[in-house]
């Protein structure tokens, strides 16, 4: 479970919406595995084995159980829980309403990403025809651009690693992961998307990302699964 699964869970009417998202977990909280947030995450060493291991955070994992009698607590009234609940309700909109903030300019990100690459080449993905090497290198190297950006942008700034670890680590994955997305829009003939759709988007992309370093993708969402799997791809 990956902090913007939760965020999820939370917003909108928080009592009904948490209690809801919950109907299948709480019977197998032991199963359940808390992700470190994408900033912690985006710290750990790509260099040493054990990454996925490394990327659950222990003690939130821990608390499962306990949070799930929570959960029955609140759902019998328990006003102190309740409040717990309503407060990290508020913190969940917050975090989203900033995101729908960030989503506005979508149509500039599909522009950035379409002059990449050639007419030609813009066409070819859009019939999903087999690229030519030198499409190839130009994602790549969009791909890492993508991910450059998201190392200077850390408040920890993360050194950029050697070209051999540099798949593994979460903040390239996830360019990785966003630069799939992008192509999906060339190939629908997207020039922009609602805000709201945008930020929808970027959560599948972090899930996405993550599951990368697991087993799967356990969703339902067609675009997230195919952003995991040509992810998967791309990284294989």
């Amino acid at each position: 479970m990956t902090d913007y699964t939760a965020m999820e869970a939370y917003k909108g009417d928080t009592l009904v919406s948490i209690q809801a998202s919950w109907v299948v977990l709480r019977d197998f909280p032991k199963q359940v595995l808390v992700l470190k947030g994408t900033k912690d995450a985006g710290l750990i060493d790509p260099r040493a084995p054990g990454i996925a291991d490394r990327l659950v955070w222990k003690e939130e994992t821990r608390a499962v159980p306990g949070y799930v009698r929570a959960l029955d607590r609140a759902a019998a009234g328990e006003q102190s829980i309740i409040k717990q609940l309503l407060d990290r309700g508020q913190w969940a909109r917050s975090h989203m309403e900033w995101m729908l903030a960030r989503s506005g300019d979508m149509h500039l990100s599909i522009q950035e990403f379409a002059e990449v690459f050639t007419e030609a080449e813009l066409t070819r993905m859009r019939r999903k025809e087999r690229w030519k090497r030198e499409t190839a290198e130009k994602f790549f190297g969009y791909v890492n651009t993508m991910a450059r950006i998201s190392f200077n942008a850390h408040p920890s700034k993360p050194v950029w690693p050697a070209r051999k670890h540099r798949f593994n680590h979460l903040l390239f994955r996830h360019a990785a992961a966003y630069a799939f997305y992008m192509l999906q829009l060339i190939q629908r003939g997207a020039t922009t998307r609602k805000a709201e759709t945008v930020r929808n988007d970027a959560v599948d992309v972090v899930i996405a990302t993550y599951a990368t370093y697991f087993n799967g993708l356990m969703s339902e969402d067609n675009q997230a699964s195919i952003i995991h799997h040509l992810a998967r791809f791309f990284l294989s």
